[in-house]
């Protein structure tokens, strides 16, 4: 908050707001999607390209589906295949947690996923999260760069790039868990 003293109204205007500083109500703005042509992920659609194709092991991926109330699953795959899936307790089930990692066949067929769906150009959500609707993560790491995006549930079920994604990943969790971890879109 800026207080304008009389003496002292240097910078002020009449509605008492600074010329000279900020506000600290202003809302931010969402923050922007790069297309995958895009300097600051350009590596990183290569890099997820050439694992789509086994030209190699491909970019650490994580992927988290959830909150506190429905349980979260998380799924991390290091750049060297190695996996690890958990859920958190969720309706008095305990949590569960597998490691292991990934055969070649199935790292190609998250990264092809990956790759069809074009995942570095789908947009985060900017909409206000609906009620018991869960927020979805994915996390790529590699080559040098990051991408980050954040979809509400919602969102991910009506996007058809997204869908790309959940139609490979979400039977291989199933597979990965014996069964006992299945996410539906």
């Amino acid at each position: 908050m800026v207080v304008c003293l009389s003496s002292l109204a240097v910078g002020c205007r009449d509605n008492r707001k600074s010329e000279t500083m900020p506000a600290h109500d202003v809302p931010s703005q969402p923050p922007t999607t790069r297309p995958a042509g895009a300097a600051s992920t350009a590596k990183l659609a290569e890099a997820i390209e050439k694992a789509a194709t086994a030209q190699s092991l491909g970019p650490r991926f994580r992927f988290q589906r959830g909150h506190e109330m429905s349980g979260i699953t998380a799924f991390e795959v290091g750049d060297d295949g190695a996996y690890a899936l958990s859920r958190t307790s969720r309706k008095g089930d305990p949590p569960l947690s597998f490691t292991g990692r990934l055969e070649a066949a199935q790292r190609q067929a998250l990264f092809s996923a990956l790759s069809r769906a074009a995942i570095l150009t789908v947009a985060s959500s900017t909409r206000p999260i609906g009620d018991d609707e869960q927020p979805i993560s994915v996390e790529l790491d590699g080559a040098g760069e990051r991408f980050t995006l954040s979809i509400w549930a919602g969102d991910a079920r009506d996007s058809p790039r997204f869908g790309e994604l959940t139609a490979a990943l979400y039977p291989m969790l199933d597979q990965l868990s014996g069964g006992k971890i299945q996410l539906r879109p």
